[in-house]
């Protein structure tokens, strides 16, 4: 991965910001998508590299396997349901 950018090339931040900033005052509420303009993945692309991952290390079973390929990895849909990890067998 190459350089992450300066946030002063995406933003260029209004003086008060800077002063808030440099006095202490400053307080950033930043979603989950902020680190896609670092080049990392979105929730769902971490969810379902995560899975590959467990997939090919033969952490999930045949039945866990199924259960997860018809799980849809909407935000806010299916956030009930869970997936049982079992150890390596």
């Amino acid at each position: 991965m190459g350089r992450s950018p300066d946030l002063r090339e995406i933003f260029d931040p209004p003086d008060e910001i800077i002063q808030a900033g440099l006095n202490g005052d400053l307080v950033f509420f930043v979603g989950a998508g902020a680190s896609m303009l670092l080049g990392l993945p979105s929730w769902s692309g971490l969810a379902a590299n995560a899975l590959d991952d467990l997939r090919q290390n033969g952490f999930l079973n045949y039945s866990e396997n199924a259960h997860v390929a018809m799980l849809a990895f909407t935000p806010g849909e299916n956030s009930d349901q869970c997936v049982l990890v079992s150890p390596r067998r």
